[in-house]
């Protein structure tokens, strides 16, 4: 069977992209979904009403996937982590009967991202002490990008975090692998079911580059006063406000730190 292109509803395409996909759904037969998302930096051009250009960059996103009624899903079949970082571990011996060793996050995300790097102990040991550390060499996938799956409320959510830097910036799945797959529980409306994805993240995720932000007939001394910074951080807010509202997504406030900010909404129906 073919695949199906999604059809992209509203998505806010300066940073983030996505698309989704499966093949024609038939009763009782078991359906994959694609899932392609990636993020960037994006770069913002303010209208007549703030005439700021400015530059955005994501700390952290999640994505949901919601499915209509009738359709199930595998529960084997989710990708619940991705990647998975596997390596294999070496540890050498003395003054110490016993040695844990235990790697912090940051050197995983390091060796994760470079297959033939090393690990060393950063963060110490949970039991024993030794004075010679062992190392050890990752096996993970060479991925900017690291993705845990959660269930809440009915709907399958991924929290997407960055393995290397501080921000997202490139692919989030292989869209070669399967996010999921499901089968339809009915025989009846078939070519009306509808597989849904949102993408979002808090406001507080949204970054604007202080140093990238351009107001245009503005003193170029302003940049660096206090004031002049809250300033033009405050019109880059409203300009990125507008474009939100321009992609037909929900208009927010940007000042609150924990509000939600829908950054696509996907449907990947046939």
């Amino acid at each position: 069977m073919t695949h199906k292109l999604s059809n992209v509803g509203r998505i806010i395409s300066e940073i983030v992209s996505a698309e989704a996909w499966h093949d024609t759904i038939e009763f009782q037969s078991p359906t994959d979904l694609f899932v392609a998302v990636s993020f960037r930096e994006g770069r913002f051009q303010g209208g007549q009403e703030t005439q700021v250009s400015f530059s955005v960059r994501l700390k952290r996103a999640e994505f949901e996937i919601s499915l209509d009624d009738y359709l199930k899903v595998k529960p084997d079949s989710l990708l619940r982590q991705f990647p998975k970082i596997q390596y294999t571990q070496s540890e050498s011996m003395s003054n110490s009967k016993s040695t844990t060793q235990s790697y912090s996050t940051k050197a995983q995300a390091k060796a994760a991202l470079s297959p033939s790097a090393t690990l060393s102990d950063e963060s110490g040991e949970e039991n024993g002490r030794s004075d010679t550390l062992g190392s050890a060499v990752t096996k993970g996938f060479d991925w900017p990008i690291q993705t845990s799956h959660m269930k809440a409320s009915g709907t399958h959510v991924w929290t997407a975090t960055p393995l290397c830097g501080d921000f997202l910036n490139g692919q989030v799945f292989d869209a070669d692998r399967a996010v999921l797959t499901f089968s339809s529980q009915s025989d009846k409306g078939l070519d009306m079911r509808h597989v849904r994805i949102i993408i979002r993240c808090k406001a507080e995720d949204v970054i604007i580059d202080e140093d990238k932000i351009e107001v245009q007939g503005k003193n170029f001394l302003t940049r660096f006063t206090e004031a002049g910074l809250r300033k033009r951080k405050a019109l880059a807010r409203v300009a990125l406000q507008n474009k939100i509202a321009e992609h037909g997504l929900e208009l927010v406030d940007l000042s609150q730190r924990y509000e939600d900010v829908i950054l696509a909404w996907v449907s990947a129906n046939e």
